[in-house]
């Protein structure tokens, strides 16, 4: 299904009309689903001002026409690599934490999450008829 389809990198030409090149930037990066893809801009050296203003709104990086394949290829590669590495450093916190909360065997949440956790459910209770109980398992 090509609407499940997100690119790992996207290469934007300045030959758009500049508030169109700069809009695709700020519409990639404002999309949750798409903020983390990589973003390439293809410009005229002229167009400094317009580069900065890329920079600021998010793009990883650009290079100038005419077009010097080498270079291309040498950024395209850097920038997938760091995406690469971005998004094992993502999955592995997620992982981390999950772990670090629940037992992989069991499933089950550990001790001091679950403390925490019903620590924070009782003080923002949406009434006084809720109540949680702490059983302590070490005592049994």
């Amino acid at each position: 299904n090509t609407n499940d389809y997100i690119p790992d990198l996207v290469i934007i030409s300045s030959e758009l009309e500049q508030n169109d090149t700069l809009r695709v930037c700020v519409t990639l990066k404002a999309n949750t689903k798409f903020r983390d893809i990589a973003i390439i801009l293809q410009a005229q050296e002229e167009e400094k001002s317009m580069i900065l203003k890329a920079l600021e709104l998010g793009i990883n990086d650009y290079f100038y026409y005419p077009i010097d394949m080498n270079e291309l290829l040498a950024r395209t590669k850097t920038q997938l690599r760091k995406k690469y590495y971005q998004d094992n450093l993502r999955d592995n916190l997620e992982l981390s934490v999950n772990l670090s909360i629940k037992d992989g065997l069991t499933g089950v949440f550990n001790r001091h999450y679950l403390a925490c956790f019903c620590t924070y459910s009782c003080m923002h209770a949406s009434n006084l008829s809720q109540f949680c109980t702490f059983i302590s398992f070490e005592s049994m």
